[in-house]
């Protein structure tokens, strides 16, 4: 029985160890985004604001379809 609770205090460990992230950045190595090209500037700022106002007007045309 003893044995079977340590098994399992184990594979918990292990689960647990293994769910911690690796090579994530943190605030110590980030670098500043540099923005060099248009595409850069149309990624960074144009996407978000496309996709914003897709996502807007489509549940704008969802809502009068529910009418």
């Amino acid at each position: 029985m003893i044995s079977f609770v340590y098994y399992h205090i184990a594979s918990i460990i292990t689960f647990l160890l293994l769910q911690s992230p690796r090579n994530i950045p943190s605030p110590s190595n980030n670098e500043p985004l540099v923005l060099e090209t248009p595409f850069d500037y149309f990624l960074v700022i144009g996407m978000p604001i496309i996709n914003n106002y897709r996502v807007f007007v489509l549940e704008k045309k969802k809502e009068g379809r529910r009418e």
